[in-house]
């Protein structure tokens, strides 16, 4: 069944962009804000080594919103 992988794919896909919105926060700090919020609802589908660690790098962020975004997301 072509659809039974749909889900799984979905959740790459959407982990990679937004892993990449939150790499490029330093640009636009709505972005990594909205990114790290989108990630923390994904929850436990996001928790990849990579994620988890951009996710941590955000904690040191200038931006506050940025940086509360994330540790939310770290819960």
């Amino acid at each position: 069944d072509p659809w039974a992988e749909a889900g799984s794919l979905l959740a790459r896909l959407a982990r990679q962009k937004f892993s990449n919105w939150l790499n490029a926060s330093g640009e636009d700090d709505d972005v990594g804000e909205a990114a790290a919020e989108a990630l923390g609802r994904m929850g436990a589908a996001a928790a990849t080594p990579e994620i988890l660690q951009a996710l941590l790098e955000r904690l040191q962020d200038e931006d506050e919103g940025v940086r509360k975004a994330a540790a939310r997301a770290l819960r």
